[in-house]
């Protein structure tokens, strides 16, 4: 009788879910054509009259690189070997049992510039992988600073792009962890790997969002004596506090997180598994990339227009990867026996009226902060660093026309983020 109602229960389960994402669908649809309608409506209007001086020039914009008319390959090497550096892949196992996908950029050319190698571990957002810092080729984060001398190591937390059928099928484990783990366990386990291989005291940490908070809450927890080997971490889009869209504006997230905890909705396993069935299905196809970029921007509200538009379809060949469904409760649940992002980053997690370091503890934190985010509260955590922490360990940036993701895709990135950075490293060695 329990196993029938299991069963009832993943079947209501996948009915209810699968008519969510096509109501989702359906709006992010008309939101997305019939914005596009309006605004080429609006420009119509402001350009009737307006007249243009030839100046004998193009008026197609320069690419920004060579590689944006290749065919979609879901693989860093291809792309990079382009550009005379080798993508090493490790897998390496937790002490939990979970492999762990990094990622190393090696430079073939002998003329490359090489100041330090100091190691740089970057570590991804939620339903990210770490190729989020380099799919844009040699306009990447990761390719600038491989360029800069440092020595380029892409960190992925577990299951990612790859589930085990096996232990999904037999380990009633497999699904059953959160924050908690990813910052405990896999950071850690990324950590040491690197050091070993590059045989540096200390590394720097990059961080986009999720991976920010991952890192700030093993840095504030001291998880394996952490401090002692990071040098500096760089925080982009730090996500200690919930942004309004989160709080007020969203109803679909508000929705998603009044749910998040029943188990006829969204089960106790992979977090909307139909997302990583279309990866497999499309992946390679500018239509996945078109509908990742769709319901992403409608579920997220944020657009591409500081990207270039060419390049949306590679950028989400690395994504979505696989995420428990116990890690979207840790960041959305209302229940009050659970730890959550939702409900207590302010407090439990990152209490926002006492100090987080002592002077002799933390790696100087940089951080860039996006005005336009409303995912998260950037402006609130540089508040919170003004009032408590050492004004000698932390610094940042806000960039006024930035949103969550332009902090890695922004075609003008290297200018508004990587040059800052690698100047202010160049500085502070």
């Amino acid at each position: 009788m329990q196993r029938v109602k299991g069963y009832v229960e993943k079947f209501i389960a996948i009915v209810l879910l699968h008519a969510g994402l096509t109501i989702v669908m359906v709006c992010a649809l008309y939101n997305h054509y019939g914005l596009k309608d309006r605004v080429k409506e609006t420009s119509t209007k402001e350009v009737k009259h307006v007249e243009f001086e030839d100046e004998g020039q193009s008026d197609e914009l320069p690419l920004i690189n060579d590689m944006e008319h290749d065919i979609l390959i879901p693989s860093l090497s291809f792309y990079f070997n382009k550009l005379n550096i080798i993508v090493e892949e490790f897998k390496i196992m937790t002490p939990d049992g979970f492999p762990l996908a990094l990622w190393h950029l090696k430079d073939t050319n002998p003329h490359s510039h090489s100041k330090h190698n100091k190691p740089m571990l970057f570590i991804h957002g939620l339903l990210q992988s770490s190729a989020s810092f380099a799919s844009s080729g040699d306009q990447s984060l990761a390719y600038y600073f491989n360029n800069q001398g440092y020595d380029i190591w892409l960190g992925n937390n577990r299951i990612g792009f790859n589930m085990d059928p096996i232990r999904n099928k037999n380990d009633k484990n497999y699904w059953n962890w959160d924050m908690n783990e990813m910052y405990k366990i896999d950071l850690p386990t990324l950590i040491n790997f690197v050091q070993e291989k590059t045989h540096f005291q200390k590394v720097n940490l990059v961080g986009h969002s999720q991976g920010t908070t991952e890192i700030f809450l093993s840095l504030i927890n001291n998880i394996d004596n952490i401090n002692s080997k990071i040098d500096k971490f760089i925080a982009l889009s730090p996500a200690c506090y919930p942004g309004t869209l989160l709080t007020e504006e969203s109803r679909l997230l508000r929705m998603i997180s009044k749910t998040i905890d029943h188990p006829w909705v969204f089960g106790s396993k992979s977090f909307v598994k139909i997302m990583m069935l279309s990866r497999q299905w499309f992946l390679g196809t500018k239509f996945f990339g078109f509908i990742c970029y769709l319901f992403f921007s409608f579920v997220f509200e944020w657009d591409n227009k500081l990207w270039d538009q060419k390049m949306t379809a590679r950028h989400f060949m690395f994504s979505p990867v696989y995420v428990s469904v116990k890690l979207m409760q840790w960041w959305l649940s209302h229940d009050i026996n659970k730890i959550s992002f939702i409900q207590h980053s302010s407090t439990i997690l990152f209490p926002e009226d006492k100090k987080w370091f002592n002077e002799q503890q933390s790696p100087e934190i940089l951080m860039i902060i996006p005005r336009q985010d409303k995912l998260v509260d950037g402006i609130r955590l540089a508040n919170h660093f003004n009032k408590y922490e050492d004004s000698k360990k932390f610094k940042y940036w806000i960039i006024d026309d930035y949103s969550h993701l332009d902090v890695l895709w922004a075609t003008n990135v290297l200018e508004k983020v990587g040059e800052p950075l690698s100047n202010y490293l160049d500085q502070n060695q």
